[in-house]
């Protein structure tokens, strides 16, 4: 009995040792993501600034903001392992957009466009002509070059940077290109976070095994 305690007791000791190198090396990682991402944040600020000194302190700012915008990007949590996930939804919502205005573009279409009768050459010669030909002609194209336009819009991917001006200051672009590398690296932060919490908590639970196995070997003594 004595013997079965102590190599429980040994066992859990030594999971206690690996947990504790596993979260100092966790630790060590996180303060290494911080430090990092320390640095995006500076730069992306700082190119912010020089832009704001070459283009002007009112070129950039809330009121050239699209209302229209939205999220290129989202934040998912998995269920089972409830860590993050970043993921980029915008292109698929406009391929899905768009292929959805190509089939309704597809039920709009005149039954004479989709069904095409092959008549005899007799009939055709014997056909009347038909005095709204052309007008009905010129509807037909309005109305597929404007959903060509729809189309167009609904899959066009618009830069946030196009609300300031097409030609934009480089300072300008390197800020987006510092806080967009800074958003994916907070979601591996945030993912060493709760790495921590779980090693804290599988740690606890080895402890209060520990503390029973102690208590037990001083019962038998």
């Amino acid at each position: 009995m004595t013997e079965s305690l102590d190599d429980d007791l040994e066992s859990v000791c030594k999971q206690l040792d690996s947990l504790s190198l596993k979260y100092l090396e966790k630790v060590e990682e996180y303060s290494q993501r911080w430090q990092q991402n320390g640095r995006q944040f500076q730069q992306g600020f700082l190119h912010l600034a020089h832009a704001k000194y070459t283009m002007g302190p009112g070129k950039i700012s809330q009121c050239y903001y699209d209302e229209r915008m939205k999220a290129t990007s989202q934040i998912r949590v998995e269920e089972e392992t409830e860590r993050f996930t970043s993921i980029k939804v915008a292109p698929q919502q406009q391929e899905s957009t768009s292929t959805s205005t190509k089939s309704s573009s597809k039920q709009q279409l005149p039954q004479q466009q989709q069904q095409q009768p092959t008549d005899s050459p007799i009939r055709r010669r014997r056909r009347e002509p038909n005095t709204n030909g052309h007008w009905v002609q010129d509807e037909n194209k309005k109305t597929n070059e404007f959903e060509m336009q729809h189309q167009s819009k609904k899959s066009t991917i618009r830069d946030p940077l196009h609300w300031f001006g097409l030609l934009v200051s480089p300072s300008l672009r390197a800020s987006q290109d510092h806080f967009k590398t800074v958003t994916q690296q907070l979601v591996e932060q945030a993912n060493c976070i709760h790495d921590l919490d779980a090693l804290e908590n599988e740690y606890r639970q080895l402890e209060k095994r520990k503390q029973k196995l102690l208590d037990l070997k001083r019962y038998n003594d």
